[in-house]
């Protein structure tokens, strides 16, 4: 199968002040990107693509994150290698608008999967990632109800690798960790595929969604993986908790137990995007095939 990049805009109801239409043309510039990046592999591609959902200001994540309790943002963000199940997180990281990259280095750089807080921040400020939050061009009343941004790739070499990162939930208690930066939780990728979830993350931590996706993979297709993934959820917790990418050899499939999510793809052969929910996710999977 070609290379491929498949990206989501978060799982809401994607209501209020947003237009739609933005989104669904952000995500799939991201998308390309992701798609350029390739060239250097399935990591560089997710990085790149969520680095650039996480500095558009539109999503719940980097410069456009919702705040906590006392009024800060704290951002959450992982990125995992399926060839060689490398994973780097950092969580309730401040003064750093793009934590996909920080995570990346902390893969990379440090024998750690996860870094928190000033030990992350130091990190950030040694790699020059570091930024205070009073120069980012931010708004917490963005008006959004859109939620965690990821990204999955396979590369020409047959790697997958999958991202995520996010602002967590609005009010939340300062500190508060959720999925996103959890290995197996909010991103997963291995030899059969790459996930990435978005949604509650009590709950999806609680079912490892997205290593729940990738291991159904082994002994079913795509789509019927990514709906049973989040079928299982949808069984312990009720509807509208989550929403779920899936990238496999066979191509992409999503999951949706939720009202919208906005998805977008792109390949050498081009790029589309839709809002699944609105559309069928029978439908959205279809249109986006059309790019293998």
């Amino acid at each position: 199968m070609r290379p491929f990049v498949l990206l989501h805009g978060g799982a809401g109801s994607w209501s209020g002040k947003v237009d739609v239409e933005r989104v669904l043309s952000k995500v799939e510039e991201c998308a390309r990107m992701g798609r350029y990046a390739l060239g250097g592999g399935a990591l560089a591609a997710v990085e790149e693509s969520v680095a650039c959902m996480e500095s558009s200001g539109l999503f719940n994540a980097g410069v456009g994150a919702v705040t906590n309790s006392a009024g800060m943002v704290e951002l959450d963000a992982g990125i995992m290698d399926g060839a060689r199940r490398g994973a780097g997180a950092v969580a309730c990281v401040r003064n750093v608008p793009n934590p996909i990259r920080l995570a990346r280095r902390v893969m990379e750089e440090t024998p750690h999967v996860l870094l928190v807080c000033e030990g992350a921040e130091d990190l950030a400020r040694a790699r020059g990632l570091w930024s205070p939050q009073s120069s980012w061009k931010w708004s917490a009343s963005s008006g959004h109800s859109g939620d965690t941004v990821g990204a999955v790739a396979l590369d020409g070499s047959g790697v997958f690798a999958a991202a995520t990162s996010t602002g967590g939930i609005r009010g939340k208690m300062p500190c508060r960790v959720g999925d996103s930066p959890v290995p197996g939780a909010g991103y997963y990728a291995g030899t059969e595929g790459a996930a990435s979830a978005t949604g509650i993350g009590e709950m999806i931590m609680v079912e490892l969604v997205s290593f729940r996706a990738v291991e159904l993979l082994r002994n079913a297709e795509a789509h019927r993986a990514a709906e049973e993934a989040v079928g299982a959820l949808e069984r312990d917790f009720g509807w509208g908790n989550v929403g779920l990418i899936l990238m496999s050899r066979s191509g992409p499939a999503i999951g949706l137990s939720a009202k919208l999510m906005p998805v977008a793809a792109a390949s050498d052969s081009g790029s589309a995007s839709a809002l699944a929910g609105e559309m069928k996710v029978e439908d959205v999977e279809r249109r986006l095939r059309g790019l293998l």
